[in-house]
């Protein structure tokens, strides 16, 4: 894809941030409606320093997707010089390069979205057994970063939430005490550790230079590009990936804007909606499902809203605050029904929800409030 390529659909707008990390503080920060088309981010034929689209680095992102189908072991340890290498420049664009690095694609044309692998015998030849601590790094390298960046006068803290922050860096140090009690059982012992950072990578990207509304659009854009990408390739054959969990949502709420405002974007945003809703509601398991209804459904609710942004604001956050005591409910049905972790259900839909919250999550949430009991 060309530079010119990409800013046609540069009118369209985020309006459900549902990724975790590095896109959900510049995506959050401004929620607007856009202008007719986002702009170049160039100047004089040269690239704004907060351009969120870096050619160069999508350059590399692609270079690294080839190693991986063609050399799984060794581009492991590629993407990890990767990922630190982007994670220290912590710059809106890197966003798409690092959701990218997610991909391997030896492993992503070998799955599907149920969740199955299936791959050819020597598979694993040139595994050493420390490829998990490659996976390990990038999150704590994150908090990381991302506690430089809080304590750098320099970063802007206006609309940091400081309070929260420092309560999760408390609750970090907990979690490295139990980490480094379990280290010697070799059960997984930087696995809450990654698990936290994750949740945590929100403030890395609260802590990032700040985007105007025609940078966020472009980014977003850039977004449901890959996105379509990704959903076509899911589509069009066997292929599955994580990455689809996340930035499905996101190709449904810039769809949903750009369809629902005329513009040049209308025909991407058909085709989008259709491949992404194609593969979300009739091939992927069900919380995939519910994340694109879910996100169509929220960018719906923002652009019918009326006022300023203020009334906008009010009205997602009863959304999400509906949607979470909704979970809250399904969660305590979900621990008091005994129900087997091996049960089928009938394969209606009403079925399928039983099983994914009763027989799938279910056990897992009871049997953890059991052990936190006991």
């Amino acid at each position: 894809m060309s530079r010119a390529d990409a800013t046609p659909y540069g009118g369209g707008r985020l309006t459900c941030a549902t990724v975790a990390g590095p896109v959900a503080g510049p995506a959050a920060s401004v929620v607007r409606r856009p202008s007719a088309a986002a702009p170049l981010a160039r100047r004089g034929g040269h690239r704004l320093a907060n351009d969120p689209i870096n050619w160069w680095l999508i350059g590399l992102t692609i270079g690294y997707l080839a190693w991986s189908y063609y050399s799984l072991p060794s581009s492991i340890w590629a993407r990890l010089a990767f990922a630190i290498l982007l994670t220290i420049r912590m710059k809106p664009d890197i966003i798409i390069p690092y959701c990218l690095s997610c991909l391997q694609l030896k492993l992503n044309f070998a799955e599907s979205l149920s969740d199955e692998i299936n791959l050819e015998s020597g598979f694993a030849a040139g595994l050493t057994g420390f490829e998990s601590y490659a996976f390990a790094v990038p999150p704590l390298l994150i908090s990381v970063r991302a506690a430089l960046a809080f304590t750098n006068a320099r970063t802007d803290h206006r609309f940091f939430p400081t309070g929260l922050y420092l309560l999760w860096a408390l609750g970090g140090i907990f979690v490295v005490i139990g980490a480094f009690t379990i280290f010697g059982t070799g059960r997984g012992w930087t696995g809450a550790m990654r698990m936290y950072s994750i949740v945590g990578a929100v403030f890395y990207g609260l802590l990032m230079p700040r985007l105007r509304p025609s940078e966020i659009n472009r980014l977003a854009a850039g977004l449901a590009v890959v996105c379509l990408a990704l959903y076509a390739l899911a589509m069009g054959g066997r292929f599955g990936a994580r990455t689809l969990f996340v930035i499905g949502p996101i190709g449904a709420a810039w769809g949903v804007t750009a369809l629902l405002r005329p513009s040049r974007t209308a025909l991407f945003a058909i085709v989008l909606l259709f491949v992404t809703a194609t593969v979300s509601l009739f091939r992927a398991t069900f919380m995939v499902y519910g994340s694109w209804i879910w996100a169509a459904t929220a960018a719906g609710l923002a652009w019918m809203s009326p006022g300023g942004p203020k009334r906008l604001a009010s009205h997602l956050q009863a959304y999400v605050l509906a949607t979470a005591i909704f979970c809250t409910v399904l969660f305590f049905i979900g621990v008091s029904r005994q129900v087997n972790d091996k049960s089928t259900n009938d394969g209606t839909f009403l079925g399928r929800i039983e099983q994914k919250l009763y027989a799938d999550r279910g056990p897992i949430w009871s049997g953890c409030i059991r052990v936190l009991f006991e």
